[in-house]
């Protein structure tokens, strides 16, 4: 009897000179319970509540590191931000169907435009009984000053013990949440793609913590050995060998409908498999015996299973060894299937019969270019002995989305098809019904695909009364040199720039620049402008049928047209147009006593990264031209 009244003694103790501490773990403890009480459902479930004690008890044990007189500032602080934790994911969870994560904050960038929309919309009053963590402790705190509580504490509270025996009961409650943890338990935890189940296991606060630390690291897991990849990623592609080759198959679907459905969970096995005399899967086997059935095919899917194959099918990449593709790494710019597609005129969409922030498809289906994403609630009828699992049935599923596609085939039929025109001006142009209906009248008047480019080329000759006239046949690009018959009946070549730019619009005897100038009157001529001709005088052919080679009186070197160096337009020394950008920046380098030298094959921009070799080091490093160009330290 003594030694139950000796411990009732020291749990009232306890209480009466750990109040504030015990505010804070209840109201926090509370908090959490209302999260999933008004999402998910399970207020009183025992995983979550000992997985959000474990929290709460190692958070609030940091406090006790703190005088008395001013735990009240922490305590209140963190209850705030457990609060906000709170509140976020719960309306966040009433307008979305799932619950938020640090990694969808770059796609909230609108919610400043829809401001009162959310007020009105999303925000309910219960939301409002989040706030009461940080009151309850505010209303404690006044009753403690009152009674001069935190005096009378300071003269017994030892805070380091107090700290080590909270964060002792921490482990013991993180004893008693393991047990009730599998590892299937711990696998979701970490793939993070149902987060309904994590909060459901894990709380609402671990929940938080993990989806930070899987935001953070994919963020950063980039910038660390970044030179090494990129070096390793620019020679394997430098080796490669162009295997790109044509069969018997190759186009034969060019300008059709394309229609995928990805069935998860299925084998070939069950193709051509009977029983009771009855096919397993007569729809499938019809399709495999009358078209091209791959029967030696291997799902490269990682973690992220079904979103995996999704991304692999859009990409054509493989998917992420660590974590999923769709939950960290959703907001890169990928090369897609719908992407190419829309080029090409067609509209895309795709179809799930579960939730749409099911593995963050909502935001990856959009990213990957598709038009319209149709899921779950969003686009189906939802009856209870029409679910199965996570979603619809398949039968259900395909049913109501049969008259969706019958609907995109309809107002899209023709969209694929080429569409001629002409504007005011006399110009043709060839493009699709889709690209001029979402896009408008942005054909190229000059393009490879444009058939009418040669048309449109003499057409402008024509408006501003030039007699010269393109003779070519075919348009490949604006860089590519073409034959042009001047007006007095002479053969002259420029690219379809010069011309449209009326830099170039007749051959030289009529433009008065002679072609049968020597190689001495060349040499002496760009001498006069401050150029020394590289090109020796058996290889020279005239001034226009050969390509003139240079350098200043600097040492840097150019590709150049003499006639626009003659008329005072001087080279760039760094650009893609001119071969020997890179010799000219390790000129700039070598001249400037910078340790660098670029062992780049090929300059695209200036930022773009480059190869550099450090001369101090050895060091392999990968930096934008602009960047190294104004480093005054060349460090």
């Amino acid at each position: 009897m003594e030694k139950l009244l000796l411990v009732k003694k020291k749990i009232v103790n306890y209480a009466t000179t750990n109040v504030l501490f015990l505010s804070f773990v209840l109201t926090s403890l509370l908090n959490g319970m209302l999260v999933r009480h008004f999402s998910v459902g399970g207020i009183f479930s025992y995983s979550p509540i000992m997985a959000d004690l474990v929290f709460i008890l190692v958070v609030g044990s940091f406090g006790y590191f703190i005088t008395p007189k001013h735990q009240f500032k922490y305590y209140i602080a963190m209850s705030i931000f457990l609060t906000a934790i709170c509140a976020v994911n719960s309306i966040y969870y009433n307008n979305y169907m799932t619950y938020a994560s640090l990694s969808m904050i770059a796609t909230s960038s609108q919610l400043s435009d829809i401001a009162d929309a959310v007020i009105t919309e999303v925000f309910e009053l219960k939301d409002l009984l989040y706030l009461i963590g940080p009151i309850v402790l505010i209303v404690v705190n006044m009753s403690l000053k009152k009674h001069n509580y935190y005096t009378k504490v300071e003269t017994i509270e030892n805070g380091k013990v107090r700290a080590l025996s909270t964060m002792i009961a921490a482990i013991i409650s993180l004893g008693l949440f393991m047990i009730t943890i599998t590892g299937t338990d711990l696998s979701r935890l970490g793939k993070q793609w149902n987060r309904e189940y994590v909060v459901m296991k894990f709380g609402i606060y671990i929940y938080q913590v993990n989806d930070v630390v899987s935001s953070i690291s994919s963020s950063l897991a980039p910038l660390f050995g970044y030179d090494e990849a990129m070096k390793e990623f620019r020679e394997f592609y430098a080796n490669k060998e162009d295997t790109t080759k044509t069969n018997k198959y190759t186009n034969i679907f060019k300008g059709k409908n394309l229609l995928v459905i990805h069935a998860e969970s299925i084998q070939n096995f069950l193709l051509n498999k009977t029983i009771n005399g009855k096919e397993v899967t007569p729809n499938l086997n019809r399709l495999a015996s009358e078209g091209i059935y791959a029967s030696n095919f291997y799902a490269q899917e990682s973690i992220g299973t079904s979103s995996d194959t999704e991304f692999t099918f859009n990409t054509s990449l493989m998917p992420a060894t660590n974590g999923t593709v769709f939950v960290s790494y959703f907001d890169r710019d990928y090369v897609t299937i719908p992407k190419l597609l829309k080029e090409q005129g067609y509209y895309s969409f795709s179809m799930h019969a579960n939730k749409a922030a099911f593995w963050n498809r909502k935001t990856v289906h959009k990213s990957f270019g598709y038009d319209h994403f149709y899921a779950y609630t969003d686009a189906y009828k939802i009856n209870k002995e029409d679910i199965i699992g996570l979603g619809l049935n398949d039968k259900s599923f395909f049913k109501q989305s049969v008259p969706y596609i019958k609907e995109i085939s309809d107002t899209y039929q023709n969209c694929k098809e080429q569409l001629l025109y002409r504007d005011i001006n006399g110009y043709k142009y060839c493009t699709t019904l889709d690209h001029f209906i979402n896009r408008g009248h942005s054909a190229r008047m000059c393009h490879s695909l444009n058939p009418y480019s040669i048309d449109n080329i003499n057409n402008f000759a024509e408006l501003n009364n030039i007699e010269s006239r393109c003779i070519d046949t075919k348009y490949i690009n604006s860089k590519t040199r073409m034959s042009f018959m001047c007006g007095c009946g002479k053969i002259f070549y420029t690219t379809k720039n010069n011309f449209l730019s009326l830099h170039k619009i007749k051959c030289d005897n009529c433009t008065g620049y002679n072609n049968n100038l020597t190689y001495q009157d060349v040499k002496n001529n760009l001498k006069k402008v401050g150029f020394i001709l590289d090109i020796k005088e058996e290889n020279f052919t005239g001034i226009t049928k050969c390509d003139l080679f240079c350098h200043d009186i600097e040492g840097y070197k150019y590709k150049i047209k003499y006639d626009s160096v003659m008329r005072g337009r001087i080279p760039d020394r760094f650009n893609s147009g001119n071969p020997f950008t890179i010799d000219n920046i390790n000129h700039f380098l070598k001249s400037t006593n910078t340790p660098f030298k670029c062992i780049s094959d090929k300059y695209i921009n200036s930022i773009r990264p480059l190869e550099f070799i450090c001369k101090r080091c050895n060091e392999h490093v990968f930096r934008a031209w602009r960047d190294i160009n104004k480093n005054d330290n060349h460090n």
